[in-house]
């Protein structure tokens, strides 16, 4: 297992991006292996704090299913290899206990970026669904009341949030809602702007 030293700031590696990138000094580069979806090749990076340089270098790794950088590992009591993802393996979470990346960039594995959450403050910094037709998270059309209505869920329990004829409304009425509910995993928090990817963090 690892156990990495005190942060620092600098950086590791990833995205195929990189030509977009603005120059950045003392970074380091590990470049992402394998294929996605068996068919298609990686071609790629992540980053990582300079002091988890030489750790990361002793593995080869590639992009998971979900997007994020993982590694072979051992074999379980099935015989079946495990795979190790590098976010979890950086700050040596616990089972049961899951990590999210602060900007939504599965890529960026600075540990400025990483902390320990549980499913539900894990899910509130989702990204929104693919066949959401508001544009935002958490705001929906109904076409029986031809309204648009936000939805929030807390600790299992539904948060009646109004309904609205705007959808501008509907949207600032969720974002105001997230905010009170979900704190520091909120997605609308103002956050500094990364100087690698042009993401928030």
């Amino acid at each position: 297992m690892y156990f990495p030293t005190s942060s620092s700031q600098s950086l590791l590696v990833i995205n195929n991006h990189e030509k977009q990138q603005p120059r950045i000094f003392n970074m380091k580069k590990i470049q992402l292996g394998g294929h996605r979806y068996k068919t298609v090749p990686i071609q790629g990076y992540t980053i990582v704090d300079d002091e988890d340089y030489e750790w990361a270098l002793q593995y080869q790794w590639h992009l998971s299913q979900y997007g994020y950088v993982a590694r072979m590992g051992g074999r379980d009591v099935d015989s079946n290899r495990k795979l190790l993802f590098m976010h979890r393996e950086l700050i040596n979470v616990p089972k049961g206990i899951l990590t999210d990346h602060i900007n939504r960039d599965k890529l960026d594995n600075r540990k400025k970026n990483l902390r320990t959450c549980n499913h539900a403050q894990n899910a509130w910094n989702a990204e929104r669904r693919k066949d959401n037709k508001s544009g935002y998270k958490g705001v929906s059309w109904n076409k029986r009341t031809m309204r648009w209505i936000p939805q929030l869920q807390v600790n299992k329990r539904s948060i009646y949030l109004g309904v609205f004829k705007k959808k501008q409304i509907a949207i600032e009425a969720y974002k105001q809602a997230v905010k009170k509910y979900f704190k520091e995993f909120s997605p609308y928090e103002k956050k500094q702007q990364s100087r690698i990817f042009g993401a928030h963090l």
